[in-house]
């Protein structure tokens, strides 16, 4: 299995965390999956196979090209991460 971390605001109450993806999936088909398995979970960041303006995307501790994040596929052991860079101010 490959792992989902999420931010701990946008994380539901009723679900455990990490989320488990297959391996094999891309990350957009493993997304689509679990906002089919686990409905609003990932609607926060991810909608319609892209990932939402103001998120990046982590994988094995690089920052992904968003045009990249759909296209990768996923191993065992890999670890994904939603980012949400805080704002300045």
């Amino acid at each position: 299995m490959a792992h989902l971390f999420i931010p701990q605001s946008l994380k539901a109450d009723h679900l455990a965390y990490p989320l488990e993806m297959a391996v094999g999936a891309t990350v957009a088909e493993a997304l689509a999956d679990l906002g089919t398995r686990h409905a609003g979970a990932i609607d926060p960041f991810w909608r319609e196979g892209m990932l939402r303006p103001g998120f990046f995307i982590i994988h094995n501790q690089r920052v992904l090209d968003p045009d990249a994040v759909c296209g990768l596929r996923l191993a065992q052991g890999d670890q994904v991460r939603i980012v949400q860079p805080l704002s300045g101010g």
